[in-house]
């Protein structure tokens, strides 16, 4: 797989140029990310200390749901914090602010968290970046309490600790010292994003035959279960806490939704064509999750008639072999679906490099947002399983 995540850089002044508090190193969405997240550990454990001295003195269960999101948070990519700080530094926020920044991107990563907790439940997943799922994890404890339902008491502690993750989230930013308009206007994002992917979650798990669905629900799906939450909300919570206007807080959500778009569709090509080991799940389970992806729409659309009813059958079915999962796949390769995905995918892309210029003139800030542009269709995760022409997409 390619990146041009590395490429030289561009003669700067490190002493003036807004994101090298992020990192010390060559600027470049990579190092980016590992400064930043070696900011997040450092910041993480303070910004939990009251939280959990003060919830252990009611029982030692509750303290662990804090145990077990610090456990959590200290995981994973971290792509959308590091977009809020990537925001709040172009936008000019202050510098004395951004220790605030960090906790406060940890806040959307605390929100993340509670939605993949809510996920993994309603998929059914037993495992998240190699480890039990949460739900899992309460079932094993369960059991070991001796519980007689361990089933059902580990869900529901589980939803229960889902639930206290967005009052965290908006607890350390509350707690923070930002002026105040900026916290409220915050909260208020906040709250939107997470109204507007509970909906986005609601279309796609509502029950419909392959048949039945749409490229209008495909597209609804894309932009709110993830474009708004995954891309365009962490960069606009970067810029409101930056103070920015409501012009150039546009300006971000304009580029970072048909990022996120993009996102999903390379994510769902991923999802049957990608490395298990990557992708942290097997490439099985969007099949049999019935997930409605472009990917699918377009392969049984265009399909014969033989090929829609190998589809209708493998959508959605439990029993999936490996056998029918690679039937799948050469539909999706012989009906051009993985290369019109593909394509949709780069003009998503080209349309938000677009609106680059709008938020900076800088040469090296506009080369970062380039590269964010171009990791929402690379993931850091390879595709394989393809022939030779459609491979050549993906480097």
């Amino acid at each position: 797989m390619s990146t041009e995540f590395n490429r030289p850089n561009l003669v700067e002044n490190k002493a003036t140029h807004p994101l090298y508090w992020i990192t010390e190193q060559e600027l470049n969405l990579e190092n980016l990310r590992r400064g930043y997240i070696k900011k997040a550990s450092e910041s993480l454990p303070s910004l939990f200390n009251d939280f959990v001295s003060k919830e252990s003195r009611l029982d030692p269960f509750v303290a662990k749901i804090f145990e077990d999101y610090l456990r959590m948070l200290s995981g994973g990519r971290k792509i959308r914090g590091l977009l809020a700080a990537v925001s709040f530094s172009i936008s000019d926020g202050e510098p004395h602010f951004r220790e605030e920044i960090i906790r406060s991107s940890l806040a959307y990563e605390m929100i993340h968290n509670a939605f993949l907790i809510h996920d993994d439940i309603e998929d059914n997943s037993p495992t998240r970046r190699d480890q039990d799922t949460l739900h899992v994890a309460y079932q094993k404890l369960a059991d070991k309490l001796g519980s007689q339902d361990t089933q059902n008491l580990g869900k529901a502690l589980a939803l229960n600790a889902g639930d206290k993750g967005p009052a965290i989230a908006f607890l350390i930013i509350l707690r923070s010292n930002l002026p105040d308009d900026r916290k409220l206007a915050s909260i208020t994002h906040l709250s939107e994003v997470i109204s507007d992917t509970v909906s986005g979650q609601a279309i796609d798990l509502s029950h419909m035959s392959l048949d039945q669905l749409t490229r209008r629900k495909v597209y609804q799906i894309d932009v709110f279960k993830t474009a708004k939450y995954t891309f365009a909300g962490p960069l606009k919570l970067g810029s409101i806490l930056a103070g920015a206007s409501e012009r150039e807080q546009q300006l971000y959500v304009k580029f970072g939704l048909p990022l996120g778009i993009a996102f999903q569709i390379y994510d769902d090509i991923a999802g049957v064509f990608g490395n298990p080991e990557e992708l942290g799940k097997p490439t099985d389970s969007d099949l049999k999750e019935a997930k409605k992806t472009l990917l699918f729409w377009y392969a049984f659309n265009t399909g014969s008639r033989q090929q829609r009813t190998i589809l209708q059958h493998s959508w959605g079915n439990q029993s999936l072999t490996e056998e029918n999962l690679n039937q799948v796949r050469e539909i999706l390769l012989s009906t051009g679906s993985v290369d019109y995905s593909f394509n949709v995918a780069k003009a998503l892309v080209y349309q938000a490099k677009k609106f680059i210029p709008k938020i900076t003139d800088n040469a090296e800030t506009r080369q970062v947002l380039e590269q964010i542009a171009d990791f929402s269709i690379t993931n850091y995760v390879s595709i394989k399983n393809l022939s030779h022409s459609t491979a050549n997409h993906f480097g």
